[in-house]
């Protein structure tokens, strides 16, 4: 009767399935992720380490059908690598903000051809994340309407693989600081700069800081972010 009742349910998923796949295994150091080990790392626990987007980019670094080394490494170069697309993307200098979504209708022949040709070829996540930098080297040499086609590119290649659906901004400044505190200090900074009091204005940026607050100063004006967080251990 079991074997009845199982060979019933099987059928009935097989009727919404087309391909089955097997995915290779997470491994922490030499050891396969499994309970019985004892060493799971759940996604609630991560999730208060790390933000959900560096995970899904930390999976998509390895192809699914190999093992992938699940480390602390591993996540902070994911959330490094994060920055950089994201830096690319932040408004300033002429450019729009935006975020990936807004590029979810496109028809398939729309979306950056190395993304898609990586993607099909047996989901070949990694190829499909390098394709996206070569997006952003050609996007930091571009400009006018050639840096706005590589941006709509970078955008609608992060749509494809579940990333950069943000405000860049947003990403930067998630967490607990209060952004309209740090805006005051910036504002302090700058007019202290203004006045050419530049042991005042070093003495800000140092209380940022402290504070977990990187600042970045280009023509578009003083820009912040929070500082890669620090190892968990």
């Amino acid at each position: 009767l079991l074997n009845s009742e199982l060979e019933k349910i099987y059928n009935r998923a097989a009727e919404n399935v087309r391909y089955w796949l097997h995915n290779g295994m997470l491994t922490l150091g030499a050891e396969k992720m499994s309970k019985s080990l004892g060493n799971i790392q759940t996604i609630r626990d991560l999730l208060r380490r790390y933000d959900g987007e560096t995970l899904r980019y930390a999976l998509l670094c390895g192809q699914y059908r190999s093992p992938l080394a699940w480390t602390d490494d591993l996540l902070q170069q994911a959330q490094r690598s994060l920055d950089r697309l994201y830096q690319t993307l932040r408004p300033g200098d002429g450019r729009a903000n935006g975020t990936a979504s807004a590029y979810k209708k496109l028809a398939a022949k729309d979306f950056p051809e190395p993304v898609v040709r990586a993607l099909l070829d047996d989901l070949n996540t990694p190829a499909a994340l390098a394709a996206l930098h070569g997006i952003v080297a050609q996007l930091n040499k571009a400009a006018g309407a050639e840096a706005q086609r590589q941006r709509r590119r970078l955008l609608a290649g992060g749509w494809l693989l579940g990333l950069l659906d943000r405000p860049a901004e947003e990403w930067f400044q998630a967490g607990d600081i209060d952004p309209a505190r740090i805006e005051e200090q910036i504002a302090r900074r700058n007019q202290a700069r203004r006045e050419r009091d530049f042991a005042l204005a070093d003495q800000i940026r140092r209380e940022l800081a402290e504070q977990g607050v990187e600042l970045e100063d280009s023509r578009a004006g003083t820009r912040w972010k929070q500082a890669p967080r620090p190892d968990a251990g």
